[in-house]
């Protein structure tokens, strides 16, 4: 199946969610496959790693937004903040208060999700509920970031009905913090190729897909 014809294919799925946007992950793929991808209509692309996305970006023909969705480094803000339009995995404090400093240099308000360790997993980088519950208000107050929303990663091999209880939960989660972000936040990024049509049926309104768009089988 051809790149063009995986991205159709998902499309279709993603399209009986009025709501729901398909994040294109293109994180260690060729350039030729990722022009593929944009030629097939993608809509946003993202990169895990900011040197990839400097290097790959100027080879590629694309209008459209870019996202980051790896773990970004504090020595990486300043270059994370030109790059792209949106970071989805700020997962401190700390951090979110550093791209709002580099945003501000450049006279740019940047987008932002907060990553959430929804399942307290120990190998997993985010805020606990806790911590997130602590600090929305002072989050809030960053003045050259947007918080549009959170963003989860799922637990992998496990039972549906545990990954759904966690698409649950941030859904709920992110309910409950728009009356402190207020407007702009709308946006609940879960999912990804292998639980991305559970994440969109618990309420997703970004899916983060990759290995579905690319794979060769």
């Amino acid at each position: 199946m051809s790149i063009e014809e995986q991205y159709r294919m998902i499309c279709r799925k993603i399209s009986k969610f009025p709501n729901a946007k398909l994040i294109s992950v293109v994180k260690n793929q060729l350039v030729n496959d990722i022009q593929d991808l944009i030629d097939a209509g993608a809509k946003i692309i993202a990169f895990g790693r900011v040197q990839e996305a400097e290097e790959k970006m100027q080879k590629l023909y694309f209008s459209g937004k870019k996202h980051f969705i790896g773990r970004l480094q504090s020595n990486k803000v300043k270059k994370a903040v030109v790059l792209f339009d949106m970071i989805e995995s700020v997962t401190s404090f700390p951090l979110a208060e550093k791209i709002s400093l580099e945003a501000g240099k450049k006279g740019k308000v940047m987008d932002i999700l907060l990553q959430v360790n929804i399942s307290n997993d120990s190998n997993k980088a985010g805020f606990s509920l806790e911590e997130l519950t602590k600090r929305a208000s002072e989050l809030h107050l960053l003045p050259f970031v947007r918080v549009c929303g959170l963003m989860t990663i799922g637990k992998r091999n496990v039972l549906e009905s545990e990954t759904r209880k966690e698409f649950q939960q941030l859904r709920k989660l992110c309910d409950r913090m728009r009356s402190i972000f207020g407007d702009n936040f709308t946006e609940c990024s879960m999912g990804m190729s292998n639980d991305f049509v559970i994440a969109l049926e618990e309420g997703a309104t970004m899916v983060r897909i990759g290995k579905g768009l690319f794979s060769r089988e």
